[in-house]
């Protein structure tokens, strides 16, 4: 976080006599740490604009983390330090891990801030003028998961689901096991090239069209087809590409048989199959893609979503 030297050192003229403790409440008001961070942008102050907005990050995962009752351990400066002298892939995982903190906080417990929106989308745009491609393209990406479901959901696509679900809500294939098989997904795609979106879509839609919580072979295939339909309603902005591999995930995930290259769908796949354990059900290995769905930790990762 910035010190006060720091903060007067980049605030405006106007600001910089003012006494410490207006000066702290810049540094502790998302608005205000925005607005310095506009400043610098404005005044060709790139790298300082983008530690602002980390910072104004680490505010926005305190107050969630606050409604969360979860406690802040990890900032992006302590990410830095502790994977010094690492490989790029491990600093990689640690900051998909910092940012889907940030994202589930969020989600979760529905602190609906518009304002990280804001932060993301800043910062691509300042690491795309810093001719920072890759880091602008994973900034915007997160914009576009959130976009697409940690903020639409709980106003619009839920609810189609839910209206539309034949089943219990709370039962087996219902809405806490779409949510389990999301927060894997998103764990298993931790330093990956896979597309959190399309893994989050899948996960609310795969099992939307069950006629039963037992056999139902044409369960994917209904699920695959609404998944279209939804697209066409606009809940699920995504490119044909991405809809292309949601339509597929949702079409074969409970064929055993079924083979893919493609990151993306094994690790849909893997997600759902790895929520078995909620039946009592030990997921056999030979049915996972990914090396990471088989590890130990991931398993203990399932346990802890269901309280085991």
């Amino acid at each position: 976080m910035l010190t006060l030297e720091e903060a007067r050192k980049y605030l405006p003229d106007e600001y910089k006599d003012k006494p410490d403790e207006e000066v702290r409440k810049i540094m502790d008001d998302i608005q205000g740490l925005t607005e310095l961070a506009e400043f610098c942008e404005k005044n060709g102050k790139l790298r300082e604009a983008i530690r602002i907005y980390n910072d104004a990050l680490v505010v926005l995962y305190e107050r969630a983390s606050a409604e969360a009752n979860i406690k802040v351990t990890t900032t992006t400066s302590d990410i830095c330090k502790k994977t010094k002298g690492l490989s790029r892939n491990r600093f990689n995982e640690a900051m998909d891990d910092h940012y889907d903190s940030i994202h589930n906080a969020i989600r979760d417990y529905h602190l609906k801030d518009g304002t990280i929106f804001k932060v993301f989308q800043k910062m691509g745009d300042i690491y795309s003028r810093m001719a920072r491609p890759l880091k602008a393209e994973r900034l915007y990406k997160n914009v576009k998961t959130l976009n697409c479901f940690w903020m639409s959901q709980p106003n619009k696509l839920i609810e189609e689901l839910k209206q539309g679900f034949k089943l219990d809500i709370d039962g087996d294939h219902g809405i806490a096991h779409w949510w389990r098989v999301e927060k894997i997904g998103i764990y298993l795609s931790r330093g990956t090239e896979a597309d959190k979106s399309v893994i989050a879509e899948f996960a609310f839609i795969h099992d939307s069209c069950r006629e039963n919580d037992y056999d139902d072979p044409g369960h994917g295939e209904r699920a695959a087809a609404y998944a279209v339909e939804l697209h066409g309603k606009g809940l699920t902005p995504i490119d044909d590409h991405e809809l292309e591999q949601l339509v597929t995930a949702c079409k074969n995930h409970s064929d055993q048989d079924y083979k893919t290259d493609d990151i993306t769908i094994q690790i849909c796949l893997d997600a759902d199959r790895l929520d078995l354990y909620r039946l009592g059900e030990i997921p056999d290995d030979k049915f996972l893609f990914t090396e990471v769905a088989k590890k130990r930790e991931t398993r203990d990762f399932v346990l802890k979503l269901l309280g085991k």
